[in-house]
C-alpha cells in the first residue's frame, strides 16, 4: 500500500501561471478590448487547463499504481511538460485561427 500527496510544487500551477500569463499578454495584443470572444477564449482556456491538470494527475498516480514507484516518478518528471505542451498547441491553433476570422488587425493592402 502507497500513498501519494500532492504538494503546492507538484499541483501543475505554476504551468498554469505560465499559461495565463502568456494567454493575457496575447489576448491583449490582439484584441486590446474586452470584448465576449476574448472573455469566452480566457474562459475556455481556463477551464481546460484545470481538466489538462486533472487529466496529468491522474495518469500520474495511474502509473504509479499499476507500474509502481520508479516509474510514477518517470510519469512525474515527464508526463506533465508533454501534456501541457499539446494542450498548448491545440487550443492557440483554435484560438489564432478564430482571431484570424474576427481580427482587428490591420491590414496593408499595399
Amino acid at each position: 500500500v502507497s500513498s501519494v500527496s500532492i504538494s503546492s510544487g507538484c499541483s501543475g500551477l505554476n504551468s498554469l501561471l505560465i499559461f495565463f500569463c502568456a494567454l493575457i499578454s496575447y489576448l491583449y495584443m490582439e484584441r486590446p478590448k474586452l470584448d465576449t470572444l476574448t472573455f469566452a477564449l480566457f474562459l475556455l482556456g481556463t477551464i481546460i487547463s484545470y481538466l489538462a491538470n486533472l487529466f496529468r494527475m491522474g495518469i500520474i498516480i495511474a502509473v504509479g499504481h499499476y507500474y509502481g514507484p520508479s516509474s510514477l516518478d518517470w510519469a512525474h518528471a515527464n508526463v506533465g511538460w508533454v501534456i501541457f505542451t499539446i494542450w498548448v498547441f491545440i487550443f492557440w491553433t483554435i484560438m489564432d485561427r478564430l482571431l484570424l476570422t474576427t481580427s482587428y488587425r490591420n491590414i496593408d493592402t499595399h
